[in-house]
């Protein structure tokens, strides 16, 4: 529960509360923030005071501004101290000025995720300890797809089946040996588009723009129904990317992940088992009822975006998919790491920069 205690021009004093009593009775798990706009593009926050029982989260806020981590520890104070920066000469810093815009990470979150996953897609690895650049990475179809849903919502305000078709086609072809599957490879180069009735995980790794992009639950369903039928339209394949696109809108509208994962298990059917029980037996799967539930659960035991990348990869499989799959989630909640960012961005080419620069530009306009 957030309530607004003070707000002058650029300055606002927030409460969060763990109960939705009423303000008045503050107590060891309530966290108070300050936050003074400086420009356009820095925010300073201040940890006005927190209790000190717990270690205390705001997961449901979903702000990358505090990555998910623990309130003293992103305030850089002793933890499980109770803290009032009031108190005269209180010894800790608790301001932070942020300068990134989160929807930079959210965007990035499925290219992150593709191209950290790429090098291993055929040479799987069975264990979180490894590094996720070293080199050999590049981007995949996941990357190029994504920038095409993304390039649809934002520049046909009808999203007709026709754009989005015309989209895919035109990068496709340009990026024509990216790893586009067998059946997506020979849609794009026939002369007729149809559905071909997939259910493969193709429409839950290039779905992250639609959950950015919707404004409400029922336009994100919609959106991702629409992002997916004009390949993947059996019901499968509709649900794999409706699932990852309504996770990401319950995400960055402050939904925890338990919530998000039993909105995903009672509207899609998914059942999600811990990585551990799975990761020796599981094998190549790049339909979406054997692979979107895997990058699920990666995602919600992951404590940073790092880590859920590591866990999606190391589960082997659809690796890059899966870790697209997990990256699109995980950005939704968790900062990615500056030197994932600039790794990747190295390895784009400047069309793929400027279809992102050009959604980030727009779509909050729409």
């Amino acid at each position: 529960m957030i309530f607004l205690l003070t707000s002058k021009k650029n300055s606002y004093i927030f409460l969060f509360k763990d109960t939705r009593d009423s303000f008045t009775d503050y107590d060891l798990n309530d966290i108070v923030l300050k936050g003074e706009r400086i420009d356009d593009t820095h925010v300073r926050y201040t940890l006005m005071a927190c209790g000190a029982n717990d270690e205390l989260y705001l997961h449901q806020t979903g702000s990358a501004i505090l990555e998910g981590g623990e309130i003293h520890s992103v305030f850089n104070s002793p933890g499980r101290n109770f803290i009032n920066t009031e108190t005269i000469n209180y010894p800790y810093e608790t301001g932070r000025i942020i300068t990134r815009n989160n929807m930079t990470d959210r965007i990035l979150g499925a290219i992150v995720g593709d191209i950290c996953g790429s090098i291993y897609e055929f040479n799987n690895i069975k264990t979180t300890d490894f590094e996720l650049l070293d080199g050999r990475n590049r981007f995949t179809d996941d990357t190029i797809l994504t920038l095409a849903v993304a390039d649809w919502l934002v520049e046909d305000p009808s999203h007709s089946r026709e754009f989005l078709i015309e989209n895919m086609v035109t990068l496709g072809k340009y990026y024509l040996e990216c790893g586009l599957g067998r059946r997506f490879y020979d849609w794009i180069l026939s002369n007729n588009h149809l559905p071909y009735g997939s259910f493969g995980n193709g429409s839950a790794m290039r779905v992250s723009p639609v959950g950015l992009y919707a404004r409400t639950l029922e336009e994100t369903l919609d959106l991702a129904k629409r992002s997916a039928e004009v390949t993947h339209n059996h019901p499968e394949g509709i649900k794999g990317a409706q699932s990852v696109a309504s996770g990401m809108w319950l995400l960055k509208n402050g939904r925890s992940k338990e919530e998000v994962k039993d909105y995903i298990a009672e509207n899609f059917g998914y059942e999600f088992r811990p990585l551990k029980e799975i990761r020796e037996s599981y094998k190549f799967d790049e339909t979406c009822q054997g692979s979107v539930p895997v990058a699920i659960e990666a995602f919600l035991e992951g404590n940073n975006f790092e880590k859920v990348v590591k866990l999606a990869i190391s589960v082997g499989g659809d690796s890059d998919t899966i870790a697209a799959i997990s990256g699109s989630l995980a950005s939704c909640l968790y900062e990615i790491p500056d030197s994932l960012i600039t790794g990747c961005l190295s390895v784009m080419d400047n069309i793929q920069k400027e279809i992102m620069n050009n959604f980030l530009n727009k779509y909050e306009n729409h």
